[in-house]
Formats: structure tokens, sequence, C-alpha cells
């Protein structure tokens, strides 16, 4: 009798895609449920981080109500855009692991996926800005180290990611 058959060929087969999609499926409920872990704890750390840079630009309390506000129309702003994102992100991943992918739909998902990163960019840019613009002279000096050092710092932190991941270096 051949150890190989059709039969028990077929049944290993089956086996093992449904190890993988069960993989996949994990993987995908993981990082769901960390997204929205970290999605919860934001608030904290926002109230943190507006605190510090009160702190570091020395505002005025009038100004740490004009940048509470502009902080809040950006949040509303980019957690919708997030939102999508993730959508699209998903939608994405629904058409990979679909039994026939569509490569034109993928390409046009694609390009959905950076449009809206483009447009998380433009949202932070014109929030950036805006702030600045609400800073006197020597609140701006302090503005610029404030947003060199949170892009040092943004820049370290995925480099442990990567170091942590076992990624090469860039």
């Amino acid at each position: 009798m051949n150890f190989f058959s059709k039969t028990k060929f077929l049944v290993a087969v089956i086996i093992v895609q449904s190890a993988i999609i069960l993989a996949i499926v994990g993987t995908m409920g993981y990082h769901f449920f960390r997204f929205e872990q970290e999605f919860r704890e934001r608030p904290r750390e926002n109230n943190q981080m507006a605190k510090y840079v009160a702190k570091q630009l020395q505002l005025t309390p009038e100004q740490i109500s004009e940048f509470d506000s502009l902080r809040d129309k950006f949040r509303r702003e980019s957690d919708n855009l997030i939102r999508e994102s993730r959508d699209v992100s998903k939608d994405i991943m629904d058409e990979i692991t679909s039994e026939k992918p569509d490569i034109s739909k993928l390409k046009e998902l694609a390009t959905k996926f950076g449009k809206l990163q483009e447009e998380q960019k433009h949202v932070m840019i014109d929030h950036l800005l805006e702030l600045k613009g609400k800073c006197n002279t020597s609140q701006q000096m302090n503005f610029k180290k404030l947003i060199h050092r949170m892009e040092r710092q943004e820049h370290n932190e995925r480099e442990r990611n990567r170091n942590r991941e076992g990624r090469p270096r860039e």
C-alpha cells in the first residue's frame, strides 16, 4: 500500500492549510485587540503629552485652551483617517485571502491606502503649523526643539522595534 495515496495526501494538505489559516486569523485578531487596547489608552497618554508640551513651550492658560481644542480637532480628523486606513487594510487582506484575488482591485485598494496615508500627513502638517502659529517668538524656538526631540524619540522607538523584531537596519 502506498503511504502517500491521494486521500492521505489531500488530508495532509487540508491540515496544513487549516493550520496556516488559523495562524493568519490568530495574528489578525492579536493585532486588532492590541490596536484597540492602545486606542483605549490613548487619552491618558494625550493628557500627559499635553502637560509636557505646555510646560516645554511655557504656554499661557489661553494658549493651553487653544492647543487643547486644536488637539481635539486633530484627533477627530486623524482618528477617522486611521479607521478608514484600517478598513482598507482589512479589505486588502480579505481580497488577498479570497479564492481568486483580483489584482486590479488590490492595486486600487493599495492606491486608496496610500492616499489615506498622504491625507494623514497633510492633517498632521496642518495641525503642527496651526500650533506653531499660536506660539510667540520664544515659544517657536522651543517648539522647533520639541519637534526635533519628538522626531528623534520616534526614530529611536522604530529602531528599538526593528531590533526587537530582528530586522536588519536600513
